[in-house]
């Protein structure tokens, strides 16, 4: 076919230019004789294909080289081919960099690409194309392979033969290395540590060898430690890590530590460099910049004791003040103006009110120092609900030098609320009671708000198994017999009142059943508020046991007695009561009263019966053994019965030696006439352990009397009127 073009083309340069004489030269370059041998088919006739050729400018590249290729697509055994698409991904290790002859680049594929797209390609074109791309720098491979394709259809749009083609570059071996530096932060007060941590990595393809890492220390700074053997030159001030060879991808991490000066001004910036230089690679750095940051931070909280308030209540504020910077805060103050609707009460912390603020000199407050001081004010009684009044307060805390840490401020608001608030108890007086007796319930209620709270009405819902007996205040049972209803016309902020109600239980009702009796309270600006009280029917003692002793405290070789008060409070006899007495440690048996009976180390009384409401006491006595001061003597007693729980009691005496003194004062006459003499008697005692030493006893001469004498050698004191 190739030839048959040629011949015609002849045939129409004859007819043009018939005086010339022709000469043809055939070119020898790529495809000018036909296909070669990769089109599929290779006869002269055979079927029409699609070749591409590329090649590279670069017969050798180095990792950041770029690298040239030219791409030449042809058509051969047809005139026309459609939808050509010729794609070529960026190789591996390369980025993309240009491309000509409308070459586009999609970096978002999977592999980034570039396409070019020809709707029809004649067989006489011959386009010639660019595409650049530079070796990424470092790289561990060794060669760069591009691989490109040319596919597309025949003029009737059926496939026809594509084609692929290769280029591979070496690229020369070389080691890289990557190093960074970084600071754990990147402000530092004086005295602070700088913790720098620097990794580095081979990421070229060829061994870095004899690398060496140093880091000249920088001005500001002390050297403390440094991790994977670094070596400190206090003559260079640089700090040196062993040399070693570095692997294709290999690398590390290591960590050196400085120490800010602690004289370092607030704003240096401190620049530290680390380097790695080798025999057979170009030397690597990274820097870390830090700051010098040397300032106080004055922080300000303020709360108040309550969220709501009321006219004549106090308000607690607590105002906690610190410095969270790192440098002294320099003649501090804290200001709090008192608010408005509110009179100054006190404050703490040596504030000084000066009628309109609150006024605190902290002095210096220093870096991390933290305190609180408190400040009450009361809110002024004349306010009324239409009012409408927030009391909102304002803290100030700030320093000498603003500029380098503004004042702190914090604020509180407390609304002031007129509200009535209503508030009820209710009890019974007992816990348990006998079927077909009386029950006395006492209803207290209290309006602890700010308001009034006006037409109040108490009810009580009768419960079941009780039946009405009596009220006081006014209390009426309702018509259908349910209920029990008191009603008052007002209370004003902090007034109470209580009223009694008496029920009587059924005589059938279950032993160990429970009665719940609730009442209700409510008025025209509260929220109904209800309290109960619940009571058990039964019969059962309830014992109850106290233990006294005649001293308060003993030395070795004493005598203690002690009482012991037992009492039956139930609605039934306790029967086979027993008294259990357990001897102190350090004490001996002396006796006992009420028949009590001493084995193994205590005192036993037993009765058959204690009836209800009975009482009775016994006393037992013990010698104090050896002891010393400061010891405790206890002794711990039990009460039971066959059908009471039991109850204890106990009584501690200390050993100590002390005096103890008693005066009792006696006159000769009940009634005297003018004139007439008195004489009177004083009697004193030591009824301690211990003696009492420079004893004074002083008597002050009555109104309207004159003295006469004393006897025991007392004196008379003219001027202060008294006998000592």
């Amino acid at each position: 076919m190739h030839k048959i073009i040629t011949l015609s083309l002849l045939k129409l340069l004859f007819r043009l230019l018939p005086a010339i004489a022709l000469t043809l030269t055939i070119s020898s370059a790529a495809f000018a004789m036909g296909p070669p041998d990769k089109c599929p088919d290779t006869t002269p006739n055979g079927t029409p294909c699609l070749l591409i050729e590329k090649t590279a400018a670069e017969t050798t590249v180095n990792p950041g080289d770029l690298i040239h290729y030219t791409i030449e697509p042809r058509l051969f055994r047809t005139n026309k081919a459609t939808d050509v698409v010729i794609t070529d991904p960026i190789p591996v290790a390369t980025s993309f960099v240009s491309v000509t002859g409308g070459g586009v680049y999609d970096p978002n594929s999977t592999r980034p690409t570039v396409t070019w797209t020809f709707p029809e390609f004649n067989q006489g074109q011959k386009p010639s194309f660019e595409l650049i791309v530079q070796v990424d720098n470092p790289t561990a491979a060794t060669e760069v392979v591009n691989t490109i394709t040319i596919v597309g259809n025949d003029s009737d749009h059926n496939p026809i033969d594509g084609d692929t083609g290769s280029v591979t570059v070496p690229i020369g071996e070389s080691p890289f290395i990557e190093l960074t530096k970084t600071a754990n932060a990147e402000n530092f007060a004086p005295g602070e540590q700088i913790i720098y941590t620097i990794a580095y990595q081979n990421t070229g393809n060829l061994e870095a060898v004899n690398a060496v890492l140093s880091d000249p220390l920088p001005r500001s700074t002390i050297y403390v430690s440094s991790t994977l053997g670094g070596v400190y030159d206090l003559g260079t001030h640089t700090v040196t890590w062993p040399a070693d060879n570095l692997g294709v991808g290999s690398g590390g991490e290591l960590l050196l530590i400085l120490q800010v000066d602690p004289n370092a001004v607030n704003g240096t910036v401190i620049n530290n460099t680390a380097i790695m230089a080798g025999a057979n690679f170009t030397d690597a750095s990274a820097t870390s910049t830090v700051t010098v940051q040397s300032a106080p931070i004055l922080a300000l909280s303020k709360s108040a004791g309550s969220t709501v308030t009321a006219p004549d209540e106090n308000i607690d504020y607590l105002l906690e003040f610190s410095n969270q910077g790192n440098a002294v805060a320099r003649s501090t103050v804290l200001v709090d103006t008192v608010p408005q609707n509110t009179t100054f009460v006190s404050a703490s912390g040596g504030g000084q009110f000066d009628g309109t603020k609150v006024v605190w000199n902290l002095n210096n407050l220093e870096a991390g120092e933290t305190g609180s001081v408190t400040m009450t004010v009361r809110v002024r009684g004349s306010i009324s609900p239409a009012d409408d009044i927030t009391i909102f307060n304002v803290a100030i805390l700030s320093q000498e030098d603003n500029t380098s840490s503004p004042p702190a401020e914090s604020s509180v608001s407390v609304p002031v609320i007129l509200q009535a608030v209503l508030e009820m108890t209710k009890t019974a007086n007992a816990d348990f009671v006998d079927a077909g007796a009386n029950v006395y319930y006492t209803i207290h209620y209290e309006n602890v708000g700010t308001a009034s709270a006006d037409n109040i009405i108490l009810s009580d819902r009768i419960p079941a198994g009780t039946s009405f007996v009596s009220a006081t205040g006014g209390g009426n049972l309702s018509p259908d017999g349910t209920e029990v209803i008191w009603t008052d016309p007002g209370l004003v902020p902090g007034a109470v009142g209580q009223v009694q109600l008496v029920l009587k239980l059924d005589l059938a009702l279950v032993d160990n059943s429970s009665i719940i009796n609730t009442a209700s309270i409510d008025s025209d600006s509260t929220i109904p508020v209800a309290a109960s009280a619940t009571i058990t029917v039964k019969k059962s003692p309830s014992l109850t046991i106290v233990k006294t002793a005649n001293v308060e405290f003993v030395q070795t070789g004493d005598q203690i007695t002690y009482t012991l008060e037992y009492t039956n409070r139930g609605n039934e006899d306790a029967t086979t009561v027993t008294i259990e007495d357990l001897l102190p440690p350090n004490t001996t048996f002396v006796g006992a009263s009420g028949g009590g009976v001493f084995s193994n180390g205590k005192v036993n009384w037993a009765f058959s019966r204690l009836g209800i409401g009975q009482t009775g006491s016994v006393t037992m006595t013990v010698e104090v053994g050896m002891v010393n001061d400061g010891d405790i003597i206890r002794n711990d007693v039990t009460l039971d019965s066959v059908n009471a729980p039991a109850v204890s009691a106990f009584n501690e005496i200390i050993v100590r030696q002390a005096a103890v003194l008693t005066l009792l004062k006696t006159a000769s006459f009940s009634f005297v006439a003018p004139g007439q003499e008195i004489t009177f008697t004083l009697l004193y005692e030591n009824t301690g352990n211990a003696a009492a030493s420079n004893v004074v006893i002083e008597d002050y001469l009555p109104n309207l009397t004159t003295f006469i004498t004393a006897s025991g050698g007392g004196v008379y004191d003219p001027v202060n009127n008294k006998v000592v």
